[in-house]
């Protein structure tokens, strides 16, 4: 059941994300389209923002989706398509696989699917006043113990 739900999100991201751009659809300059990645990234390489993900449509038909920078700066995470996703495991991430994606909500409920161990760590508390649920201890011993587990 893990598994076909994890496809399923999959299979939607991948269908939304790999959709054929149609840069040549009419009222769209490709120079212009090609320009918005390269200004986010200007904003990230100055600090103003750790990342952004653009999506541009038309008449229900993606156009341009990319991603630049990071969730935040400092958790070696980046943002796809509304999820965060690891690059480089560490801190709360640590047991966590490359590619792993997720989100965490407003009182620190956590979702999160790692694709390469065939994982999905759900973490269901309601916690107002939580500090970053994000990057809460909490949830990084609830992945280390889960991972742990289920590597026996």
């Amino acid at each position: 059941m893990r598994r076909l739900a994890l496809l399923l999100l999959l299979a939607t991201l991948v269908r939304v994300a790999g959709a054929e751009p149609a840069p040549q659809a009419p009222g769209f300059d490709p120079a212009k389209l090609a320009a918005v990645p390269e200004r986010m990234q200007e904003f990230v390489a100055r600090g103003e923002i750790a990342g952004a993900v653009t999506l541009v449509g038309r008449h229900g038909q993606v156009v341009q989706l990319t991603a630049v920078g990071q969730a935040d700066l400092a958790s070696g995470r980046a943002w796809g398509l509304g999820f965060q996703v690891v690059k480089e495991p560490q801190g709360v991430t640590a047991s966590l696989s490359p590619g792993t994606f997720g989100h965490g909500g407003a009182y620190a409920t956590q979702s999160w699917g790692d694709p390469q161990r065939d994982l999905i760590y759900i973490l269901l508390i309601q916690r107002a006043g939580l500090p970053n649920g994000d990057a809460s201890e909490m949830r990084g011993a609830f992945q280390q113990a889960a991972t742990d587990a289920l590597a026996r």
